[in-house]
């Protein structure tokens, strides 16, 4: 018989140095928890711990608790209840406890901005509560998986304020209607200020003292405005701060129900919350708060897609991005800065999207989309922004996303990640429209004159990349046009067609003419031979008798 093998022939011992070089054992890559053998188990662990990826054991008991207990009362404060403590819950240093509180956000929201209760509604002052509250569950939330899953909860809570397609379309036509408003008052405004400069000027001035009073306090006026200009970044800030300046955010304690409007506050209080917030980030926390930046940006534009590119919604979210961030550099340019690099690729994805819309990205969608990111590069103080706004968006939609840029022409042998660029492509946007409206902007009386250069070498570099590519999106007025230029032709022919079987038929009536007329000229011409012939006959007979 032969005896059992030892433990040392079934496994032959290795060193260290060996184990090194064999690499990773796939089977027990995570000597924790040996049954996770993956990268996506052991995500799907990160997120079960932190409270989100539930087992189907909880799901099942989840499910038989909502059946058990009864519904949220819209007619409770949650905020201020002492059952519902949201900004301690959010802030509170259980994860689980955190991430169990954002999840339950959804729900209150959609409950306390019911038009159906009276009681309801949020004001500003009830969102910046909130996104306090919200940011330190950001700022103390660990792992890059767990960080974008919370991230995507708080960006999609966008949704929970958002009211349906009618109420939307309402509160977007209300909003336009309240522009036109306030640019009407304005324009009176300027002048009766007008008429009131004129008429200081027509009062005559009795005192050489007064006048030099008067020009003191000109000088000063000038000093102060310098000095104004040295501490602001954009000489438009004023204008927003004046008072009755378009800005709901500045009634904080005005109840709002569901719809775009809300949205947008919920949008620029959180804008408001990070600018504020800023300072107090140090360098490891910052990446987070840049993915939800990017995440939110993205919501803003399924928004719009899903309204369909409605003008007033879009004037909604993109008057909170300008007024909170993008005008002004209070707190430095860091938001402001990753907001401009981050803008093209969102608008991007959400138009390569299928789900989110029926409706692409045209150029007039395209144009009213990117407005504020227009304005800064038309007029802003900070050069540096300006140029960020030229390279990052203007020419980055000419060199990655227009269909004369490099990555429309993909083969079918080409990588991933070039088919993936592909997909990218705004193929609705005309860009030869796109670099009429730069040339336009360059020669607006409002724009800068520093920067109208730089505006017009853009649009210069549009029409060259057009006509070196020798292709562009065709509209629609263009097919039309084509179709009118075909039925005039047309018709053209047939004018000619009709001229010319005219033309024959004169032909051959002056042809029958001429020989009508040469026949009758014969029968002259052979009467009068026939007449000189029988002259000639009676002649001859009488000469012959004379002689």
């Amino acid at each position: 018989m032969t005896s059992a093998p030892t433990k040392s022939q079934k496994t032959k011992a290795i060193s260290k140095r060996q184990a090194r070089k064999h690499g990773l054992n796939p089977t027990n890559t995570w000597q924790q928890q040996p049954k996770i053998k993956s990268m996506a188990e052991r995500e799907k662990a990160y997120l079960r711990n932190a409270g989100f990826a539930k087992s189907q054991r909880q799901q099942q008991q989840q499910q038989k608790e909502k059946t058990t207990k009864d519904s949220i009362d819209p007619q409770v404060d949650f905020i201020n209840s002492p059952e519902y403590k949201f900004g301690r819950l959010l802030a509170s240093p259980i994860a689980r406890t955190r991430h169990a509180t954002i999840l339950k956000l959804k729900e209150y929201l959609m409950a306390r901005t019911d038009p159906s209760n009276e009681d309801g509604g949020l004001s500003v002052l009830d969102l910046m509560k909130l996104w306090k509250g919200m940011w330190h569950t950001l700022y103390l939330c660990d792992g890059a998986v767990v960080q974008e899953e919370v991230s995507k909860v708080l960006a999609e809570l966008i949704w929970s304020v958002g009211g349906n397609q009618e109420e939307d379309e309402y509160a977007g036509r209300v909003y336009l209607e309240m522009e036109e408003d306030f640019e009407i008052d304005d324009d009176q405004r300027e002048e009766e200020e007008e008429e009131e400069g004129i008429e200081r000027d027509d009062d005559p001035i009795e005192d050489d003292d007064e006048m030099q009073d008067s020009d003191e306090d000109d000088e000063e006026e000038e000093e102060e405005e310098i000095d104004h200009d040295h501490h602001h970044n954009d000489d438009e800030e004023e204008y927003y701060e004046e008072e009755g300046a378009l800005n709901p955010a500045l009634e904080e304690n005005v109840k709002h129900c569901r719809g775009a409007h809300l949205s947008a506050l919920y949008v620029r209080t959180f804008l408001r919350t990070l600018s504020r917030e800023w300072s107090n980030m140090d360098k490891y926390r910052i990446d987070k708060f840049y993915t939800l930046i990017r995440f939110i940006l993205r919501e803003i534009y399924r928004y719009m897609a899903a309204r369909h590119w409605n003008l007033g919604i879009i004037r909604l979210f993109n008057d909170a991005i300008f007024e909170e961030v993008l005008r002004t550099n209070k707190y430095g340019n860091g938001v402001r800065f990753h907001i401009l690099d981050i803008t093209l690729d969102e608008l991007a994805k959400v138009n390569s999207e299928e789900e989110s819309t029926g409706l692409p990205l045209t150029e007039a969608t395209f144009l009213d989309a990117l407005e504020p990111y227009f304005a800064l590069a038309q007029r802003v103080n900070d050069k540096m922004v300006q140029q960020r706004v030229m390279d990052k968006v203007l020419l980055k939609f000419l060199e990655e996303y227009s269909v004369v840029s490099n990555n429309y022409d993909v083969s079918d042998e080409a990588d991933e990640a070039a088919k993936k660029a592909r997909t990218l492509i705004m193929d609705q946007v005309h860009v030869g429209t796109v670099g009429q409206f730069i040339f336009e902007l360059a020669s607006d009386t409002e724009t800068a004159d520093y920067y109208r250069k730089s505006l017009y070498d853009m649009h210069k570099t549009y029409m060259k990349r057009i006509k070196m590519v020798g292709r562009d999106v065709i509209l629609m007025e263009d097919d039309d046009e084509e179709e009118e230029e075909e039925d005039s032709n047309e018709g053209d022919l047939e004018d000619d067609d009709a001229v010319f079987q005219d033309m024959n038929e004169t032909i051959t009536l002056n042809d029958q003419e001429e020989e009508q007329q040469q026949q009758q000229q014969q029968q002259k011409e052979q009467v009068v031979q026939e007449i000189q012939h029988e002259s000639a006959s009676s002649v001859e007979p009488e000469l012959e008798s004379e002689q």
